[in-house]
């Protein structure tokens, strides 16, 4: 059987890019710093601005002026050693996967001479460094700016504090700028095949549960079953999986399937753990030959997993939507699965 190579998303949320951001708001595009947590690395530092600004981050480079984070680090007159702010998110990581970590920097002076520090820049987790850049002099002539990237590889699964440190070996606040854009981590997607299936309504007539693992034309087929009314779809395949986590900040619906005759509704639903109610995120005509369907879940994803066990259940479903030439018709599943990106 051909494919039908057509993939169809429903985006619950704009913004969505090929390597999703595990970070919210990293570009700073809301015109706020919210909902980053920005503290001072101690007692004895100070930043003497705090704000989202219009920044052109390479100055004369091939970029352009966009919205960036700026800050005016330093450390009270009295005491030595750089001081300035951690900005922070908290994210869920994979044990021994690998997670790119990167962000733009730049420092910038608006008056006076060159000073000799404009900023030390760096990617911290749980407070450890983990690479730093520094701006060097300053000055408003200057054009000191770059990208900061690292791999960081979790020796846990759980929650870690994830960010950028800026800092300054100077008295503060002065008018020497910093500034932290495109703060990104990238983190992996884990394809979740099901571990078990059951049909709710429908006859299994071929194949079985590993023929919905990988999309290789082994197909589970099946006829309608017997309904309670009219209004009910007679082909229900309920699926049951295990996430790697609670809180992925995507959840993805897979479903490769075909239909024997046109004119066959197929509805996708996941089971909602907050309202324990099956939650309908997608609608279509069953092609009549294999055709991918892929349903991103950005906006609460955790809903769709259960606290504690991790349990998800999706339900695939298919009635006549239309005038059909012959009864009974077949549904035949290639693949079924979820991929989930922490």
């Amino acid at each position: 059987m051909k494919k039908i190579l057509a993939i169809m998303a429903v985006v619950l949320v704009s913004g969505i890019v090929s390597a999703q951001n595990m970070f919210t708001n990293g570009d700073f595009e809301t015109g706020s710093l919210q909902p980053w947590t920005i503290v001072l690395t101690s007692s004895n530092a100070i930043t003497g601005v705090q704000d989202v600004t219009l920044f052109d981050m390479d100055f004369s480079g091939p970029g352009s002026e966009s919205l960036a984070a700026r800050f005016d680090v330093g450390r009270i007159e009295g005491r030595r050693g750089a001081e300035g702010i951690e900005m922070t998110q908290e994210l869920n990581m994979i044990v021994d996967e690998e997670y790119v970590l990167s962000f733009d920097w730049a420092s910038s002076r608006t008056e006076g001479g060159t000073n000799s520090e404009g900023g030390l820049f760096s990617i911290i987790v749980d407070g450890t460094a983990l690479a730093t850049a520094d701006s060097g002099p300053t000055g408003p002539g200057t054009e000191n700016y770059g990208n900061l990237t690292v791999i960081f590889t979790p020796a846990s699964t759980g929650v870690f504090t994830v960010g950028v440190r800026i800092v300054r070996a100077g008295f503060g606040p002065a008018d020497i700028f910093q500034h932290a854009d495109n703060i990104s981590a990238i983190g992996p997607e884990e394809t979740v095949v099901p571990d078990s299936f059951s049909l709710f309504r429908g006859v299994l007539t071929g194949g079985g549960l590993s023929d919905l693992l990988a999309s290789d034309d082994s197909w589970m087929t099946v006829l309608p079953g017997i309904t309670l009314n009219q209004a009910e779809r007679q082909v229900q395949l309920i699926v049951t999986g295990t996430s790697p986590t609670e809180t992925p900040s995507e959840l993805r619906i897979r479903v490769e399937a075909h239909a024997e005759i046109n004119n066959i509704g197929q509805w996708i639903e996941l089971w909602n753990y907050d309202t324990s109610s099956w939650e309908e995120v997608d609608f279509m005509i069953a092609t009549l030959a294999d055709s991918i369907v892929e349903v991103r879940i950005t906006v609460d994803p955790g809903r769709f997993i259960e606290a504690g066990t991790k349990n998800m259940k999706a339900k695939v479903s298919y009635k006549e939507a239309g005038i059909v030439l012959f009864f009974p018709w077949l549904i035949s599943f290639d693949q079924t699965v979820w991929v989930i990106v922490p």
